[in-house]
C-alpha cells in the first residue's frame, strides 16, 4: 500500500522537498493508493497530528522539536461565604420587613417572607455583624448582632426581635439606630459580652416574662402568621407583648431605658409595672414616701404601696387611700380632700396638703436600690430651709454647687449667696447606705441628713435629702452647662434652682413647683 512515505521514489519531486507538488497523474494514485477514512474527526486529527509535528522532513528526520502548549493558570479559591438567616417577629411574623446586614467588612440586605424568614449571603466578610429589621410600613425597627472576630463563613442564625433589641440596647450603651449606623471595621462584640447582656436582659425580665436560657438571638424562632401558632420562642414574644400593654410602655421606650442604665439597669423595670390608664407615668410598686419637715420618724420617710389597677395606695400603718378620677385636663393630677396629687412624666410623686401649712409637701420616690457610686460627679442643688429672726420665722433658699467621689466623699462645695461670686466651703460629708433605705449624709461620724436618689428610665439623676431635724432639704441634679454664652451672678443663681426644681418635675407644664 503506498504510503507518503514513498513520495520520495516518485518522479518530479522536488529537489529539496521530497513532499512537495506531484503530477495529477501521480496524485490521482495517491488517491487510490489511500484507503478511505471513517467518519470520526479523531483518527483525521491523530494523522494531521503526526503529519506536521514529525518535523520538516517526511521521515521525521532530525527537526526542532516544537515546545507544548503552557497550561492554563489555575482559577483563584473563591472567597468564604457567610450566610445568614432567621426570623423577623414581634409575636407574628413581620412579612416584607427589610433586613439591612452590616459586618465588619461586608454587607447585604433581604426581605423577610410572610413566616418573616429572611436568608442572605455576604462574600469576604468579617466578623461581628449587626442587623437592622425595619418593619413593611416603618413603624418598628428591630436590631440584632452576631458576635466574633475575623473572616466570617458558614452559616449563623441572626433573629431580630424586641428581645434581641433589648440585648443590643445593653450591649450597645447607646441608641440601637446609632449603633447600628456607626458600625465598621472598628467595631468589636465578643461572645462574652453577647452573654452578659442577654443575662442582664434574662434579670430584667424575671417575674414578668421568665426567658429562662433563651438565647433571643441564635435560638430558633418560628414565628405566628397565616393562623399557624409559633414556638416557645415566639410565646415570650407574646408575653412580653403584654406586660407593655399593661405598662403602656414601649419596647423603644424600654430599650432607650436599658442603654442609658449603666450600672443598674434595674431601674428600667418600673416601665414593665402597671400604669394608671389616664396616667402612664403613674405605676404600681413601692414608694418611698418623704415629708422633709415631719418630725416624726415613721412619717417622716416610710415605703407605701401603690397598687395602679384599683389605685389604692397603703400607707407602712396599714391605712388606705384609694385615689379618684383624675382631675379634668389635667391626666396625671389627682384631688382628694385638702390634698392633691400631681405625677412627673419620670414617674416622681408630689404632694401639696392646703391644710398643713408648715408641712406644705410631700415627696414620692419609685423606691430604688442604687450605689453610693452613682453619687459621683458635680450636682447642682438646692437648698430650702427656714429662718428666725427676731421671732418671725423666714424661708430661704441657697443654690450651692457639691462634688462626691465614688466612694460618697464631699470633694468639693460651693456656695452661692446674694449676688457676690460663688465661694468654696470645706467639703465635710460624707454619704454612706442606710440598711432602712437611702443614704445618711455624716459629718464628723453624725448622720446630720437622710439623702435619697431616684434615677429615672431617662438615666437621669435626682437627689433629695431632709434634714433630720426638720430645719431644711435640698434637691439636686446633676450640673450641666448653660445653654447661654455668657451668665452674670444672678442668673446662674436663678438657673442653678430652676434647673433643679424643672429636672425634679420633668415637665414644668404638668408640674408647677411652688417652692415653701
Amino acid at each position: 500500500m503506498g504510503t507518503l512515505r514513498e513520495c520520495a521514489h516518485l518522479p518530479m519531486a522536488h529537489p529539496t522537498n521530497p513532499c512537495g507538488s506531484q503530477p495529477e497523474s501521480v496524485m490521482k494514485e495517491i488517491k487510490r493508493a489511500t484507503p478511505k477514512m471513517p467518519s470520526s474527526r479523531a483518527p483525521v486529527a491523530a494523522l494531521f497530528s503526526a503529519v506536521f509535528l514529525s518535523g520538516p522532513g517526511c521521515g521525521g528526520g532530525d527537526g526542532a522539536a516544537v515546545s507544548p502548549a503552557p497550561a492554563p493558570a489555575p482559577a483563584p479559591a473563591p472567597a468564604p461565604k457567610l450566610t445568614l438567616s432567621g426570623t423577623v417577629a414581634k409575636g407574628k411574623a413581620l412579612a416584607n420587613a427589610q433586613v439591612s446586614v452590616k459586618c465588619a467588612s461586608g454587607s447585604g440586605t433581604a426581605t423577610s417572607g410572610s413566616d418573616g424568614r429572611y436568608s442572605l449571603d455576604i462574600s469576604a466578610a468579617t466578623l461581628p455583624c449587626a442587623v437592622r429589621a425595619r418593619s413593611a410600613d416603618g413603624t418598628e425597627t428591630y436590631y440584632s448582632v452576631l458576635a466574633g472576630s475575623g473572616a466570617g463563613a458558614g452559616s449563623s442564625t441572626l433573629n431580630a426581635s424586641p428581645l434581641t433589641e433589648l440585648v443590643v440596647a445593653r450591649l450597645a450603651g447607646s441608641s440601637t439606630a446609632s449603633y447600628f449606623d456607626a458600625f465598621g471595621a472598628s467595631s468589636s462584640v465578643s461572645s462574652a459580652s453577647v452573654s452578659q447582656a442577654i443575662a442582664t436582659v434574662t434579670s430584667l425580665l424575671a417575674g414578668k416574662v421568665d426567658l429562662g436560657t433563651l438565647n433571643p438571638i441564635s435560638d430558633p424562632l418560628v414565628a405566628a402568621s397565616s393562623g399557624s401558632a409559633g414556638n416557645a420562642h415566639d410565646q415570650q414574644l407574646d408575653a412580653l407583648g403584654a406586660v407593655l400593654s399593661t405598662a403602656r410602655s414601649s419596647v423603644a421606650e424600654l430599650s432607650a431605658a436599658l442603654a442609658v442604665s449603666g450600672a443598674t439597669p434595674a431601674v428600667a423595670k418600673m416601665l414593665l409595672q402597671p400604669a394608671a390608664v389616664a396616667c402612664p407615668a403613674l405605676r404600681s410598686g413601692s414608694i418611698r414616701l418623704i415629708n422633709p419637715r415631719e418630725t416624726d420618724p415613721p412619717w417622716k420617710a416610710h415605703v407605701a404601696s401603690f397598687d395602679a389597677t384599683s389605685m389604692r395606695l397603703t400607707l407602712f400603718n396599714g391605712q388606705v387611700v384609694t385615689l379618684p378620677a383624675a382631675d379634668a385636663g389635667t391626666p396625671c393630677s389627682y384631688t382628694f380632700g385638702s390634698n392633691r396629687l400631681m405625677v412627673s412624666s419620670a414617674g416622681l410623686w408630689f404632694l401639696f396638703n392646703s391644710e398643713n401649712g408648715s408641712r406644705p409637701m410631700a415627696f414620692g420616690l419609685p423606691e430604688q436600690t442604687l450605689p453610693v457610686a452613682e453619687f459621683a460627679g458635680v450636682w447642682s442643688t438646692l437648698w430650702t430651709g427656714t429662718d428666725r429672726q427676731g421671732g418671725i420665722e423666714g424661708v430661704y433658699t441657697e443654690p450651692n454647687e457639691t462634688e462626691f467621689d465614688a466612694s460618697g466623699t464631699q470633694t468639693a462645695s460651693r456656695v452661692c449667696i446674694n449676688l457676690t461670686p460663688c465661694s468654696s466651703d470645706t467639703p465635710r460629708a460624707r454619704i454612706a447606705s442606710n440598711p432602712a433605705g437611702g443614704f445618711d449624709a455624716l459629718v464628723s461620724g453624725s448622720a446630720l441628713a437622710r439623702f435619697y436618689m431616684f434615677k429615672s428610665p431617662g438615666g437621669e439623676l435626682l437627689m433629695l435629702a431632709a434634714a433630720n431635724d426638720a430645719s431644711s432639704w435640698l434637691i439636686g441634679t446633676r450640673t450641666v452647662a448653660p445653654k447661654v454664652s455668657t451668665m452674670s451672678n444672678a442668673s446662674a443663681k436663678k438657673a442653678s434652682g430652676e434647673f433643679a426644681a424643672r429636672t425634679m418635675c420633668e415637665r414644668v407644664e404638668i408640674i408647677d413647683l411652688a417652692m415653701p
